[in-house]
Formats: C-alpha cells, sequence, structure tokens
C-alpha cells in the first residue's frame, strides 16, 4: 500500500490510503480504487486481506460522493488545526536545518531520520512500534510529498514495514542496518538526542540509546 495514514485514532486519512492526492478527480480515485480492490479482494488468494478491502471500499464510499466528500474534507481539516494545538508530536528542532531540504545529500539525510525516528519509536514501545505519515510530517516538518519517495525507497529496501494501518514501523532489516552504519558526529546522532518530553517517540527510562551513529549513507 502507499504511505497512508491516520489523520486522528479513528479517522483514516482515505487519500492517502487510495494513493491519490486530495484534489483527485472522481475518474482518478475510481480507477485506483479499482486497482487496489482487485489486490485485496478477499477472493485472490495471492494479496487479499478482508480488512483492508473493506476500508479501501469505505474511502471509496466516501471519496466518490461529492457531499460526503465534502464533510470529509472539513472533518479532515478540523481534525488537522486541533491536533496542531494540541501536545501532539511537534517538530524536532534538528529537522529544521537547511541540510534536511538544500543539497546533494538532503535526500539521504531524511531517510536517515525517518528510520532514526522509526528505531526510536521501536525501543520505546515494541508493542506499538508504529508511526504515521502525518507524525512523521509533523516531527520532520517536511512535507509528506517531499516524504513519499524517502518512504517508497526505504520499503523497497526492506528497512521499513507498514502496518494494517498502514502506518510506518522499521523491520529487523532497518534496525540492523541503521546499527551497522553508526560512527559519531552525523545526522543520526542528533536525531537520537533529540527527545522532547512532547515527543511521540520519546525514550522510556532504562531503554538506554545508540553509542554510535552511521557512518555511511543510506
Amino acid at each position: 500500500m502507499s504511505e497512508s495514514t491516520t489523520y486522528s485514532e479513528t479517522h483514516p486519512d482515505y487519500y492517502a490510503l487510495l494513493e491519490v492526492e486530495r484534489n483527485a478527480d472522481i475518474k482518478t480515485i475510481s480507477r485506483v480504487y479499482r486497482l487496489l480492490a482487485l489486490r485485496y479482494h478477499p477472493d485472490n488468494p495471492q494479496t487479499g486481506d478482508v480488512e483492508l478491502f473493506l476500508l479501501l471500499s469505505d474511502a471509496y464510499k466516501i471519496l466518490s460522493d461529492p457531499a460526503s466528500r465534502a464533510d470529509y474534507d472539513k472533518q479532515f481539516e478540523d481534525v488537522v488545526v486541533s491536533d496542531s494545538d494540541s501536545a501532539g508530536p511537534a517538530p524536532l528542532p534538528v529537522f529544521l536545518s537547511r541540510e534536511f531540504t538544500e543539497g546533494l545529500e538532503a535526500e539521504s539525510k531524511m531517510r536517515l531520520g525517518i528510520m532514526s525516528l522509526l528505531y526510536l519509536k521501536r525501543r520505546s514501545d515494541p508493542d506499538k512500534s508504529s508511526v504515521s505519515l502525518l507524525e512523521l510530517e509533523n516531527m520532520m516538518a517536511i512535507p509528506r510529498e517531499h516524504l513519499r519517495f524517502a518512504l517508497w525507497y526505504l520499503k523497497q529496501k526492506k528497512f521499513v514495514l507498514q502496518d494494517d494501518r498502514s502506518s510506518f514501523m522499521v523491520s529487523a532489516e532497518g534496525v540492523e542496518h541503521l546499527e551497522g552504519q553508526m560512527s559519531k558526529e552525523t545526522i543520526v546522532e542528533k536525531i537520537l538526542q533529540s527527545q522532547p518530553s512532547n515527543s511521540l517517540i520519546r525514550l522510556k527510562n532504562g531503554t538506554g540509546r545508540l553509542n554510535a551513529v552511521a557512518k555511511t549513507k543510506i
């Protein structure tokens, strides 16, 4: 699936789930839905997924009806505004530097940033280790449109997985890869030390942290 997420605990981001932009027309939404429904239909023995198929069907039902879509978009806006005023994940200062958006190495550092955040989340709470695209967007202060290529790459390398809600988590291969690249004084060390009290990914007491950071790029 795409980098879909939830914009709240109970409301899935149907646009991301269907892998379409928020301004997508009905023809695009219908075309993408048909392809995904075929892939995840329960009758498909290779890739069938009942829960995901039902979620996709809900998404199509809402987004294919102009009135329902308008209501959904309004709810999305209200939740995002509410979340921005709450004590949810705030951008980590390390991601506000230009090195994540400018220069030839920005894309590589963005991938390191994503993996580091997912690593911290996995270590802090192994049983609830997923992070949504919205949460990554908020913590990194980077628009999801700029994160999608990095996430695609990490998924293709099998360093990152997605759960049944399409949130992201670091894989065993990803942990091994990140820990296998460590040396001091790189961007990873800065990220691992960025653990504000209101961050989603704060480490619990006693979990410890890495003693070294990546010495080569992902």
